[in-house]
C-alpha cells in the first residue's frame, strides 16, 4: 500500500494538504498503470515474474517428459521381467524332467545291482558247498577213484554250474544305445545327422556299458552285427569279417570287432563307433546288435528316408 503523510506547514518549502494528497493519487494511478501495461516504476519486477512464470512451464515440460520416459522404461522393464519368468518356468520344467530321469536311471540301476547282487550271493553259496562237500569227500574213508564215481559226478556238475554262473555273471550289458545317420560335408570337416539315405555317409552308434561287479578288469571284446533292411549282413571292403564263437555254440558271423578296457565295478560311459563304407545307403530299417562273450547285450535300430 502506498501513502503519503501529511505534515502541518511550517514554512515556504514544505508541502501543503493538497500536494500529499495529489502525489498519493499520483502513485496509485500508476501502479495500476503499471500492473495493465507492464510499464512503469514496476514493469522491471512484472517481467522477471513473467519469465519465472516461463522458465517454471519449461521445467514442468522437461519434468513430465522424463516422467513419460521412465514410464516407459517401467514398461519394458515389466515385458521383460514378464518373459524372463516365462523361461525361469521353462527352465524349471525342463530341469524337473531331467531329475525324473535321473531317477529312472538310479531305479534301473538299483534292480541291476539288486540282481547282481542275488548272482553273486548264488556263487558265493555254490562256491561254499563245492570246498564243503569236496572236503568231506577227500576226507571219506576209502576214498577212491573208481569207488566214488557218483561223488566226482557231483562234484563235476557243481562245477559246470559254478562256472556257468560266472560266466553269465561276467557278460557286458551296454544300454542307451542310438544309430545315428551322419551326413559328411566339406570332405568330412563338417557334419550333421540326417534321416535321408542318399545322404547318410555313415552310421555312428553310441552307446555305455553298464558297471559289472563279477567281471574282472581288462581288455573286452565287442561284436557288432550291423545288418541292412533287406536283412543282409554288412561287411567290410576287404570282407575281413569274421564269425564269433555264440553262447549256444553256434558261428555268427559279424561286421566289426572292437576292444574296450573294463575297470570292475566301473561304468565304462560315453562309447563310440562307427560304420561306413562305400555304397550308397538304402531306404529302411538299419538295426545293430552287440555281443559279448557270445551273448547279445544290446541292440538298436535306426529309419532311413
Amino acid at each position: 500500500m502506498f501513502f503519503a503523510r501529511i505534515y502541518p506547514k511550517k514554512g515556504f518549502g514544505e508541502f501543503s494538504a493538497l500536494a500529499g494528497i495529489t502525489i498519493a493519487m499520483f502513485l496509485i494511478v500508476n501502479t495500476v498503470l503499471s500492473c495493465n501495461s507492464g510499464g512503469g516504476f514496476f514493469g522491471n519486477a512484472t517481467d522477471d515474474y513473467k519469465r519465472k512464470l516461463d522458465s517454471i512451464a519449461i521445467a514442468e515440460g522437461d519434468l513430465k517428459a522424463q516422467n513419460d520416459a521412465a514410464n516407459l522404461k517401467i514398461d519394458q522393464l515389466a515385458t521383460r521381467n514378464t518373459q524372463l519368468d516365462s523361461d525361469l518356468k521353462r527352465k524349471q520344467d525342463e530341469l524337473e524332467q531331467l531329475n525324473q530321469k535321473v531317477a529312472d536311471l538310479h531305479a534301473n540301476n538299483r534292480e541291476l545291482k539288486k540282481k547282481e547282487d542275488k548272482n553273486r550271493k548264488i556263487i558265493l553259496t555254490l562256491e561254499g558247498n563245492l570246498g564243503r562237500q569236496q572236503s568231506a569227500i577227500e576226507r571219506a574213508p576209502g576214498f577212491t577213484d573208481s569207488g566214488n564215481g557218483a561223488l566226482y559226478r557231483l562234484r563235476d556238475s557243481l562245477l559246470s554250474r559254478y562256472y556257468h554262473l560266472l560266466e553269465l555273471g561276467s557278460v557286458l550289458h551296454a544300454s542307451g544305445i542310438r544309430i545315428t545317420a551322419i551326413h559328411l560335408k566339406r570332405h568330412g570337416k563338417r557334419e550333421k545327422p540326417t534321416l535321408r539315405a542318399g545322404k547318410a555317409d555313415l552310421l555312428r552308434v553310441n552307446f555305455d556299458i553298464d558297471e559289472n561287479r563279477i567281471a574282472e578288469s581288462g581288455v573286452k571284446q565287442l561284436f557288432f552285427v550291423i545288418k541292412d533292411p533287406s536283412g543282409k549282413l554288412l561287411t567290410t571292403p576287404d570282407r575281413s569279417s569274421a564269425n564269433f564263437t555264440a553262447n549256444n555254440g553256434t558261428q555268427v558271423p559279424y561286421s566289426f570287432m572292437r576292444e574296450i578296457k573294463l575297470q570292475q565295478n566301473e561304468k565304462v560311459p560315453g562309447l563310440v563307433v562307427e560304420w561306413g563304407h562305400e555304397y550308397e545307403y538304402q531306404r529302411g530299417t538299419y538295426s545293430i546288435t552287440i555281443y559279448n562273450n557270445g551273448y547279445k547285450i544290446g541292440t538298436a535300430r535306426t529309419i532311413l528316408n
